[in-house]
C-alpha cells in the first residue's frame, strides 16, 4: 500500500492482505473463479480494490469488509489485467 502498512497478494485463486510490518495475514478472500486479475490500493492504503472476472470489489483494509461489489459491464472476451 502507499502508506507501507499493507501488502496485497493475488495468488492462484485467492487474494490475501498482509501486514507489511509483521507479515501477519490479516484477511483472505477467495477462491475466485478466474483468480484475482488486478489489485490496487485507494485512499493511501485505507481501501483496496480487486477485480476477478466481471466483479470489482472495494474493501476496507482495516476491517476486511466490503465497501462495494460491482458487476463490470465487460463483453465476453474482455478482462481487466491492470489498474492505475
Amino acid at each position: 500500500s502507499p502508506d507501507g502498512a499493507h501488502l496485497g497478494v493475488g495468488w492462484q485463486q485467492n487474494l490475501s492482505l498482509y501486514s507489511a510490518k509483521t507479515g501477519k495475514l490479516l484477511y483472505d478472500d477467495g477462491p475466485f473463479l478466474n483468480g484475482p486479475m488486478a489489485v490496487a490500493f485507494l485512499e493511501h492504503g485505507k481501501k483496496m480494490v480487486s477485480v476477478s472476472g466481471k466483479i470489482a470489489r472495494v474493501w476496507n483494509t482495516a476491517t476486511g469488509r466490503d465497501h462495494v461489489r460491482v458487476k463490470l459491464p465487460l463483453r465476453e472476451q474482455e478482462t481487466v489485467t491492470k489498474m492505475a
